[in-house]
């Protein structure tokens, strides 16, 4: 998944992050330690970033003060600030999982009992379905961020039949670590009585050893490869869509007044009967060559016949001029041989199409065309 690319990728990040820091902090800390040995450092002096004498580049009040901030100091704060946007990217990526999983399965989003609210506002101002799939899963995902790690558990187990606790990693590491980083930003590491008494923890302060934090990195990436791997197995599963034959056609028109083209685009508005649609319903393509536009289109028959309508209500105003049209309506189509349409189909496609005609048929030659037309679209399908 490209979530999980996303994921591993910044929690690769971020551990690069806290090892180049504490690396840094090493070297910095043996030159300081020989500048003192050798009496060349200033000590009475405060420290500032690039001996810039400003409040917003202080560092340490001397230089013993830095070294002892360089021995340990500095690394365990790094730690706690790294680790509280490790456990950040593994929500984002449990959430963002649910968002990539409703564009490949919207199957496993059709609650029956669940409602979701829009303003008239809204539904009317969007553009295309996909806008309102936008809103919808956003929504959801939204109020799931709020609720926190256990109700992402019960999401994931009621969707998609996931249980987190049968991943490698036990469901106490992972609320602990949750546990952990909300301490962290909540009360600044300072534990609480309902945390000491969960997790047997004897420390009023919470203490992250590096050691405690490299596994905690390699717990959430044991994790995530858990989630990752269980929903791959879901988005592979394509439930498949019923096929359902269309009505399909060409229109090749000539425009002859161009300020008048918005029935090619894809918010264009139209009815039919007691359905409103969008040009886009129903065109698959359209290509344009000068003043000549060749639509290709395809949809219910009522849908495709109150589209033409709409054609040659602007042909009548002589915004328009249709050339040629050929709807293909399956149910209307004759029979042929199949050797008489194998025939045919090389013919045109090897450019012979008026060489059909010569095809000993009773089926007249327009009529086999609309069948050719009809099975070259469909055969892949």
């Amino acid at each position: 998944m490209k979530t999980y690319k996303s994921f591993y990728s910044e929690l690769k990040k971020l551990k690069g992050l806290y090892n180049s820091g504490v690396d840094s902090f090493l070297i910095r800390r043996e030159n300081l330690a020989k500048n003192i040995v050798e009496r060349t450092a200033d000590f009475e002096n405060e420290i500032y970033l690039n001996n810039i004498s400003e409040e917003n580049f202080f560092i340490a009040e001397s230089p013993i003060d830095y070294k002892w901030r360089l021995k340990d100091y500095l690394a365990k704060q790094l730690r706690t600030v790294i680790f509280i946007r490790i456990i950040s990217a593994l929500e984002v990526f449990l959430i963002d999982s649910i968002r990539e999983t409703f564009v490949a399965r919207k199957d496993l989003f059709h609650k029956q009992n669940s409602k979701i609210e829009f303003t008239h506002s809204e539904l009317l101002s969007s553009k295309s379905i996909s806008s309102l799939w936008s809103k919808l899963i956003n929504r959801e995902c939204r109020n799931l961020q709020n609720q926190g790690f256990k109700e992402v558990r019960k999401y994931y187990k009621t969707n998609f039949n996931i249980d987190f606790a049968n991943s490698q990693i036990s469901l106490m590491q992972i609320e602990k670590l949750h546990d952990i980083r909300h301490l962290m930003v909540h009360k600044l590491g300072r534990t609480d009585e309902q945390f000491r008494k969960k997790y047997d923890y004897k420390q009023d302060r919470l203490s992250l050893k590096q050691e405690e934090f490299y596994n905690g990195l390699e717990m959430i990436l044991k994790f995530g490869v858990f989630i990752n791997e269980e929903m791959d197995k879901i988005i592979s599963v394509r439930k498949p869509k019923q096929k359902k034959i269309e009505t399909k056609g060409e229109v090749i028109l000539q425009i002859t007044n161009s300020n008048n083209m918005d029935f090619i685009y894809p918010d264009f508005t139209f009815q039919s009967g007691e359905q409103i649609l969008l040009a886009q319903d129903i065109i698959d393509n359209y290509e344009i060559n000068e003043s000549i536009i060749t639509l290709t289109i395809s949809g219910e028959r009522k849908y495709i016949r109150s589209y033409i309508s709409q054609l040659t209500t602007l042909e009548k105003k002589q915004d328009i001029l249709i050339i040629e049209k050929t709807i293909v309506e399956p149910a209307k189509l004759p029979k042929i041989s199949k050797e008489k349409l194998d025939e045919a189909i090389v013919l045109i496609k090897k450019g012979k199409d008026k060489e059909v005609i010569s095809i000993e048929t009773d089926i007249p030659v327009g009529q086999v065309k609309k069948i050719i037309y009809w099975y070259l679209e469909n055969k892949n399908n």
